[in-house]
């Protein structure tokens, strides 16, 4: 059986299949909801392979959360 293409839907387009989620996806979705759980991301980082830091940081949201910025925290 060839893979599935590499794309964004399913080939049918009968709504039963939804969106074709291959490894890639999996893997970032994975990571990324590891980190939104307050994994460690050194841990990530090992865990997806990668040499560099930087690159496990794409899928760190955290900093992005409101109550992380320092306007949050500021009292007025």
């Amino acid at each position: 059986m060839a893979s599935p293409p590499h794309s964004a839907a399913l080939p049918g387009s009968d709504g039963l299949h939804g969106p074709y989620l291959g490894p890639h996806a999996l893997r970032a979705t994975a990571a990324t909801n590891a980190l939104d759980h307050e994994a460690d991301i050194a841990k990530v980082q090992e865990w997806l392979r990668h040499a560099n830091i930087a690159t496990t940081r794409i899928y760190d949201r955290r900093s992005m959360r409101p109550e992380d910025s320092p306007m949050f925290k500021a009292s007025y």
